[in-house]
């Protein structure tokens, strides 16, 4: 048998399955009409929008760890100066020390 022989007897089988091709094709370009209109307005909108959120969470990150290493920078500072202070034996002595350097009195002195 010929292969124009096999075709003719091998009948289309889609309209069994309920295929219409009007209906399919008609279907197919409404979808690519919609996919277009949502990547055109919606999708890339929100892409950018999205990646904007993205790039402050990073920076926020970023400011974070930034923040935190000065933090405890600062600690160890306070803590050396502490120890310092310890060390000369000034830590309790000038407490009420106002401002111009006199033992301030409760009342004593205005700013």
């Amino acid at each position: 048998m010929s292969t124009q022989c096999m075709l003719a007897m091998i009948e289309n089988p889609l309209p069994k399955f309920g295929v219409n091709w009007y209906d399919f094709i008609s279907q197919a370009i409404a979808f690519l009409i919609i996919a277009w209109i949502l990547n055109k307005f919606v999708f890339k909108t929100v892409m950018k929008t999205v990646a904007a959120r993205q790039k402050e969470a990073e920076e926020a990150v970023a400011n974070s760890d930034r923040i935190r290493r000065e933090l405890l920078a600062t600690e160890e500072a306070r803590k050396e100066v502490l120890r310092s202070s310890a060390g000369t034996g000034r830590s309790g002595r000038f407490r009420n020390q106002g401002p111009c350097g006199c033992v301030a009195q409760p009342g004593n002195h205005t700013l």
